[in-house]
C-alpha cells in the first residue's frame, strides 16, 4: 500500500473515520444567542484576534445528529464572534461530543478543540416532564453539569434573522520530539454553507423563542465560565443538512514567529532581525 496516498486517517490499516466531505443530514440545532464580558472573553482567543462586538457576542450552538458520515451523536458548540484580519468570523474555543469519531476528525483536521462529555438533547411533550421546551445539558464528568441551554419556539424565524459566519479555530499538534516547538500552529478557516429543511408550503423549518444559556457550574478544567452570559439576546432552533469540507489556512503562526528552541519555562525564543 502507498502509505502516502492510501488511508486517509489514524489507525492507518483501519482508519476511524472516511475521507471528506463529510454529510449531515436531518439535523437539529439550536442556538443561545447572548452578550458576555469582553474582557473575559478576549483570555480565550489567540493572538491576533479580537471580539467583533462590546459587549461580545457569544453562540451557545448545540446539536443532536440523527446522521451524519461519523455516526449518530450530540454537540455541544461554544462560539464568539470575532474579527481576524479584518474579516468576521465565529471562533470556538470549547466543544463537546460524544462520538469517537467526529472527536479524532475534528481535532486533526479542523483543530476543532473536542473533548468527550456527557451530552442530552431532550424535547417537551405531554408527561414527558419538558413541557413546552427544548432542553439540551452537559456533563463533564458525570454528575458536573457544565452546561444547560433550553428555549421554548415562540414563532416562525427567517433564515436572514440568524445569519452566520465563517468558522475559525485553532489548529495546534505537538511535536513528537521533546523540547521542539508545535509540528502545526495554525488558524483555520472552515465555511459551511447550512441548507435549512422546509414544511410542506415551502415555509423554512425554522423558529425563534425566549432562550436561556446557564454555566451551571464552574470547572477549571473546562472553564466555560469565562464566556458566561451576561444578557441573553434570544434563541434559534432549526432542522438543516450540510455538507463539511476541509478549512484552509489563513494564519500560520510557525513561520510568521521564526522560533528557536524553547527555553525552559516552556516559551519560545524569537531569533533578532
Amino acid at each position: 500500500m502507498d502509505i502516502l496516498n492510501e488511508g486517509f486517517s489514524q489507525p492507518w490499516a483501519g482508519p476511524l473515520y472516511p475521507d471528506p466531505p463529510y454529510y449531515y443530514r436531518g439535523a437539529r440545532v439550536m442556538l443561545g444567542v447572548y452578550e458576555a464580558d469582553t474582557e473575559s472573553v478576549a483570555t480565550l482567543l489567540p493572538p491576533g484576534v479580537t471580539c467583533l462586538e462590546d459587549p461580545t457576542v457569544c453562540i451557545a450552538w448545540v446539536c443532536n445528529y440523527p446522521f451524519t458520515s461519523f455516526g449518530t451523536y450530540n454537540e455541544a458548540i461554544m462560539l464568539i464572534r470575532v474579527e481576524f484580519e479584518g474579516e468576521a468570523y465565529s471562533y470556538c474555543p470549547f466543544i463537546y461530543t460524544d462520538g469517537e469519531a467526529p472527536l479524532a476528525a475534528g481535532r486533526e483536521i479542523w483543530g476543532w478543540g473536542k473533548k468527550l462529555a456527557d451530552l442530552r438533547f431532550d424535547y417537551g411533550g405531554y408527561g414527558v416532564g419538558y413541557r413546552e421546551q427544548f432542553v439540551f445539558t452537559m456533563d463533564r464528568p458525570a454528575n458536573k453539569r457544565l452546561l444547560t441551554v433550553n428555549m421554548s419556539t415562540d414563532r416562525p424565524a427567517t433564515e436572514e434573522e440568524v445569519g452566520g459566519l465563517p468558522m475559525l479555530t485553532l489548529r495546534k499538534i505537538p511535536n513528537s520530539e521533546a523540547g521542539k516547538p508545535p509540528s502545526v500552529c495554525e488558524l483555520l478557516r472552515t465555511d459551511v454553507d447550512l441548507i435549512v429543511h422546509r414544511a410542506v408550503d415551502g415555509t423554512p423549518d425554522l423558529w425563534a423563542g425566549r432562550c436561556s444559556v446557564t454555566m451551571d457550574s464552574p470547572s477549571e478544567l473546562d472553564p466555560l465560565y469565562k464566556m458566561a452570559p451576561r444578557r441573553m439576546l434570544g434563541g434559534f432552533y432549526g432542522i438543516y443538512d450540510w455538507t463539511l469540507a476541509q478549512g484552509h489556512q489563513v494564519k500560520n503562526y510557525l513561520a510568521a514567529a521564526d522560533v528557536e528552541a524553547p527555553v525552559s519555562t516552556g516559551s519560545y525564543i524569537q531569533r533578532e532581525g
